[in-house]
């Protein structure tokens, strides 16, 4: 494991045994994401993104509640915004299938031209909605070796999503807690 990703992940142990905020066992986190569909993706790919998102999120104690009006939004400061988009710059993060601003913690951009020729593209969606969702619930910009967090997926993982979901691990769960806990704590990053 890299010496960065060592240190993040203990300095999020250390974080979340001291935060008196952290949930007991067995409670679940509630975390608000709006999704803007600004590429016209079938409602029916949105949908099943978003249920895989949202089983995948539960699998760690975190319920996903979509919302899809600005307004929602606005009324829910601590929630997430997602912008699905087309026509992606080439120039612009070149490879990236999406980018989030875990820093702010608030925005992901979904380059949809960019997951087009996806074999599943609801597995493909879901999946990257989970890795950037992640990278703001975390507030970090860090990837794991494997699982969903991985920096670049390849054809395993591929494969891998058309059976079944990528797992998170343990240390990505324990830096999404720790983000959580700053969340709801209220600290300024």
């Amino acid at each position: 494991m890299k010496k960065t990703t060592m240190l993040a992940i203990v300095v999020a142990a250390v974080a979340t045994a001291q935060n008196p905020q952290t949930k007991p066992d067995g409670a679940e986190w509630s975390v608000a994401v709006c999704l803007f569909d600004n590429a016209g993706v079938a409602q029916a790919v949105r949908y099943r993104a978003q249920r895989l998102a949202t089983q995948m999120f539960a699998g760690v104690g975190v319920n996903v509640n979509w919302c899809a009006s600005r307004r929602s939004q606005d009324s829910n400061k601590q929630s997430i915004a997602i912008d699905l988009e087309t026509r992606t710059p080439k120039n612009l993060l070149p490879g990236a299938l999406a980018y989030a601003r875990p820093y702010e913690g608030a925005h992901i951009v979904v380059f949809m031209d960019r997951l087009s020729s996806a074999n599943d593209p609801v597995a493909m969606l879901g999946h990257v909605l989970v890795h950037e969702i992640t990278h703001i619930l975390q507030r970090s910009n860090r990837h794991s070796d494997s699982g969903v967090m991985k920096a670049s997926w390849g054809s395993a993982e591929y494969r891998q999503m058309r059976t079944s979901s990528l797992a998170f691990t343990e240390g990505d769960v324990m830096m999404i807690r720790n983000g959580l806990n700053s969340r709801v704590g209220g600290l300024v990053y």
